[in-house]
């Protein structure tokens, strides 16, 4: 009777101890993500995976890199009390110096920890976005591919993956042409088939496609968008990396689905992106409206470089034949910014579109800005020319 007296009195004392180690660790825990809180009885709930809601340094070590603050997370490990394997600490200490943008010791952690565990995907995965930041695209992309080889899947693998495979200048890998079997379905542009992505059909060869193979960029990121279709980054990436391969019209897909997943400078980016293939696409409004977008997110729009905006879509507008286009654009040019050239190219493209009316205004509000004697001389041949011009045997 004694001795059942005495072992339960000793396991109330060491439910006692326990109880106080529990509340003294809890008390001084970062936030997780994830970590709960507490039921309706007002009991903590946070730690599911240990019922006694301890938390030793070691998680909490962890529970500090996954919030950001690396100092914290080194100075945990630093505890005497912190029982953990080397692999692990590396490991830890590997990403809390990557955070820290100390990519040397950083790499060193890193390293030692894949020496340690070489299947631990995770690890990889962090030594290739050192080598990445660090400016070594090639080892990145290799890392990167070792940890997908060793189960990891996501599409931030896939992302920086792609981001490396760019840097590397494989963003479209070796190409190759791949013959469509009778009977099988034609497959799509930017779609997966003949174990790569699909760029375009061979127009001369009826049931023949090019195709960029898995260690390309284009590929990489395809399959990011595959995990996560509306991951911002991804789909600005991808509309990069179609724009690089001259595909314009597939690049402002991308761009557009980005647009409204994307905020600040990186929207702002989107947009000035999406102008440069609206303009190679001819799309001259797509290309002024998005260009303004971008100034407005970047501070402002600046009138005289908005000018020489419209100025650049009337000489791509020219180039084509389109007079029309030319002259609108320059007129809004001159609006916003007057410039003796910029009038005398406005003049230039209504003496052609025989807008004579028109033209000596410009002509004449030119020689008021106190041109060079070369300007002026131009200016005066073409006032002269224009009764010319205007004259009606000229316009039979």
């Amino acid at each position: 009777m004694v001795r059942t007296i005495d072992l339960l009195g000793l396991s109330l004392i060491l439910a006692a101890i326990a109880s106080v180690a529990t509340a003294s660790d809890e008390a001084d825990l970062p936030p997780i993500l994830g970590g709960g809180g507490t039921s309706p009885s007002g009991v903590l709930t946070s730690n599911l995976k240990n019922p006694l809601g301890k938390i030793g340094p070691m998680a909490k070590a962890k529970a500090a890199l996954e919030a950001g603050d690396a100092k914290r997370a080194l100075k945990l490990l630093k505890s005497r009390s912190v029982r953990i394997g080397k692999a692990d600490r590396r490991s830890i200490e590997g990403r809390a110096y990557f955070l820290l943008n100390d990519y040397v010791t950083a790499r060193r952690k890193l390293r030692a920890a894949v020496r340690l565990r070489p299947r631990q995907a995770s690890d990889w995965f962090w030594l290739g976005r050192v080598y990445e930041a660090a400016g070594s695209h090639a080892r990145a992309a290799s890392s990167y591919e070792k940890a997908h080889w060793h189960g990891m899947d996501s599409t931030e693998l896939r992302y920086h993956w792609a981001n490396a495979l760019r840097a590397s200048g494989r963003i479209l890998g070796d190409i190759s042409q791949k013959q469509r079997r009778q009977g099988d379905q034609s497959p799509s542009v930017g779609s997966f088939a003949f174990d790569g992505v699909v760029l375009s059909l061979v127009k001369s060869r009826p049931g023949r496609f090019v195709v960029a193979p898995k260690d390309s960029a284009l590929y990489q990121i395809h399959k990011a968008l595959e995990l996560g279709p509306d991951h911002g980054d991804s789909l600005f990436l991808a509309g990069e990396l179609w724009a690089a391969a001259d595909r314009h019209d597939k690049a402002v897909e991308f761009f557009e689905r980005a647009e409204t997943r994307l905020q600040g400078e990186d929207q702002a980016r989107c947009h000035n992106r999406w102008a440069q293939s609206s303009l190679q696409l001819a799309d001259f409004d797509s290309y002024l409206k998005h260009t303004r977008k971008y100034m407005q997110g970047t501070g402002g729009v600046d009138n005289e470089k908005f000018a020489n905006c419209y100025e650049r879509a009337a000489r791509e507008a020219a180039g084509r034949g389109d007079l029309q286009r030319e002259i609108r654009y320059l007129t809004f040019a001159v609006e916003l910014k007057p410039e003796v050239d910029r009038l005398l190219s406005l003049a230039d493209a209504l003496l052609m579109a025989q807008r004579t009316l028109d033209a000596p205004r410009y002509l004449q509000q030119a020689l008021e800005m106190n041109p060079t004697k070369k300007q002026r001389r131009a200016i005066q041949q073409r006032l002269m020319y224009t009764p010319t011009l205007a004259s009606p045997s000229n316009k039979r």
